[in-house]
Parts: structure tokens; sequence; C-alpha cells
């Protein structure tokens, strides 16, 4: 055997060996992670189908209340929520902040029935939310997240899919795509492009436009309240403000809760909540908080000092 030959057989004896020692550690811990995905889905498709329950008797909406409202994730002792009370009256756009882990984005996911209270009650129209149809809080309620979707989809079908009965309506469809901010990029592409990587001739998009798709199918639905839980985030503070001036604008005959870390936004609300651990500890509009001088002066303050540090560099 020549030398040449004896070394490369050498060397990738030990790049087997390696691979072999690696790979099989590496298997049965993938293994394990993938049984546990698998009893996750398990659990999903054994939950109820709540089609059953009662069905929307009152077809306009007139409030949404939180009575004393306590909850606490599964296996955890601490409550997320503690006595939470609240009411979102017809039309009304509130607001909701307060720092990481104060229990913003968990009243979210109680309105969408992710989870329920461990004590106190949900009303929609004095109904108890626990107890309406999916086909009833499907109508009532739409909401865009931070960690949205993006549809390897046209455009329109992007926006439409908010209410596909109405998705060829392009006055109805231009409108939506204004109010999230989406119009330019429907002037530049169109609105029947199509988008995403697996099309050859398909175009993709920044995430901030993708976002911006996102909050325009929320508007575009025709459901009475609209849910913005952060969608914003990968947008500049100066467009965020823009997309929620121009939302609470035109979204008259909609109700609207918002959460953002961006106070700058919020501002245009009709009233803002403030959460801290869990409790709201101050209500009122943006000017009357900024009065109380209490903690939401002091974190709008923050921001404001942050943004006036960075435009001077």
């Amino acid at each position: 055997m020549e030398f040449g030959l004896f070394v490369a057989l050498v060397s990738q004896l030990k790049h087997l060996t390696y691979t072999i020692t690696s790979f099989i550690p590496y298997t049965i811990t993938s293994m394990s992670e993938h049984i546990f995905y698998c009893n996750d889905v398990e659990k999903f498709f054994n939950l109820p189908n709540k089609v059953e329950g009662n069905t929307w008797i009152h077809e306009d909406f007139d409030t949404l209340e939180f009575q004393n409202v306590t909850f606490s994730y599964p296996n955890t002792k601490i409550p997320v929520l503690t006595n939470v009370s609240f009411t979102l009256r017809k039309n009304e756009k509130l607001a909701i902040v307060g720092e990481n882990g104060a229990g913003k984005t968990t009243v979210i996911k109680l309105i969408l029935g992710l989870y329920t209270p461990d004590a106190g009650v949900i009303t929609v129209n004095n109904f108890n939310i626990n107890e309406l149809s999916s086909a009833s809080r499907k109508k009532f309620f739409s909401a865009v997240f931070q960690d949205f979707y993006q549809y390897n989809l046209t455009v329109r079908e992007n926006i439409g899919i908010g209410d596909i009965a109405n998705m060829n309506n392009d006055s109805d469809i231009l409108e939506a795509a204004s109010q999230g901010n989406a119009d330019k990029l429907i002037q530049t592409i169109g609105i029947d492009t199509h988008l995403g990587k697996i099309y050859e001739s398909g175009t993709d998009l920044s995430f901030g436009q993708w976002q911006s798709l996102a909050i325009s199918r929320g508007v575009f639905s025709n459901s009475k309240i609209i849910i913005l839980d952060e969608p914003t985030a990968a947008i500049d503070p100066e467009a965020e403000a823009k997309i929620y001036h121009s939302f609470i604008k035109s979204a008259e005959n909609k109700s609207c809760i918002m959460i953002s870390h961006r106070l700058g936004s919020t501002r245009f609300a009709n009233r803002i909540l403030v959460f801290k651990d869990g409790r709201i500890i101050e209500n009122g509009t943006h000017d009357e908080l900024m009065v109380k001088r209490g903690h939401y002066k002091y974190m709008f303050d923050s921001q404001a000092k942050q943004y006036c540090e960075v435009k001077a560099k």
C-alpha cells in the first residue's frame, strides 16, 4: 500500500469514527425530542372540538368584560394574572402596555379561548365567552400576532384570507392595505403577484412588508373586535405610529385591543391599561396618565429619552 493511500484511509477512518460516535447520541437525543412533539400533537388531536355551544344571539357587539380574572399557566404556581377587571366597549380602541411578563399577551390568549381562567369570568355581551361556540368566537375576534404566518400566495390572497367571501373586492382589499401600510407595496408589485420562494417568479418580501400584509389581513376581516399583539415589532417606530394612527382613524365601526412596547403608538387609543406583575395598576387616556406621573409616565419618558439619544447620534 502506498504511503499516500494509507494516510487517506486513516484520515477517512477517523472521520467515519467521529461521524458514528457523534451521530448516534444526536439521533437518540433528537428522537426523544420528537417523542415529546408527537405527544403534543396527539394531545392536540384529542382536544374536544367545540363546535357546539351557544351561538351568538346578538348580531352586534356591545361589551367585552373581564370580571376578577385570575390565571396561572399549567404546572406553575405563580399567577400570571390576579383579579384583573376591565371592560372593552363598542368601537373603543383599548391599548394594553407594560413590561415583559406583565400579563399582556395572556389576556389575549384568554379572550381567544386558548386558555380558560382559574377564577373569575370573561363575558361578551354578558355571555360567558367559554360557553360560546367556536363559530361565534371566530365571528367576533380576529388577531394579528408578532409571529404571524407568511402565506406563499398572491398579495390579494394574503389579505383576502381575512374574509374569503370578499376576497375579490379590490376596493376593500386596497382600503385594508392602506390601513395596514401595505398600499405602497401593492403599488410597486401589484395586487395579484405571487409571494414566496416556492415560485420561480415569486417575490420575496422583507419581514416588515410581511407584517404589513398580516395587519392588513386582520383589518380586512369582518370581525367586530381586532386584536393587535405587537404585530409591528419589526417595523420602525415612525411607520408603526403611522399604522396605528391610520387604523384607529379608519376603523370607526370596530373595537380594538392593541399591545405594543412602543408607547408612542398607544397614545392614539381611547384608553390605556397599564399592567404590572399581572395586575392593572393604571387606567386612563394618554394625557390622564401623563398627568398622574405614575408608572406609565416613567415608561413613556424613558422611551422618549432613548429615541432622542439615538437621533442625536
